[in-house]
């Protein structure tokens, strides 16, 4: 694989966790916004089902996100730990989306079951 797509693929597993989060969470509160604000309550909002395909959709972003990061992070094998230049940072950065978007999938989960699970009620 060329260095130029190596480095688009570093950028995206670094990046894409974290904006697809922010996505999701923002999609997520409108939708449970529009279920249960009264003004467009008559509209009938499929909260549930709404919230469901947008939380698969972006979870199927922080996986491929997190497919870049091991993509990066093999075709790097061969470069020392702390080289320097750009393959040395494509490997640290590798390294550190492989763990970042394990956690930001869980955030996914855990925004996609709050917003699933609290529906118009409490507090």
């Amino acid at each position: 694989m060329t260095r130029t797509r190596l480095e688009l693929l570093q950028w995206y597993a670094l990046l894409a966790g974290p904006w697809v989060w922010a996505t999701q969470h923002v999609l997520l509160f409108g939708a449970t916004n529009a279920h249960c604000s009264l003004p467009v309550a008559f509209w009938d909002v499929p909260a549930f089902w709404l919230n469901l395909l947008i939380s698969l959709v972006c979870g199927s972003g922080v996986l491929a996100a997190e497919v870049a990061a091991w993509v990066v992070y093999r075709a790097t094998s061969e470069v020392e730990e702390y080289a320097p230049g750009p393959y040395g940072r494509m490997r640290f950065f590798a390294q550190a989306a492989l763990l970042g978007n394990v956690l930001f999938l869980v955030i996914v989960v855990l925004d996609a079951a709050g917003a699933i699970y609290h529906g118009c009620g409490g507090a």
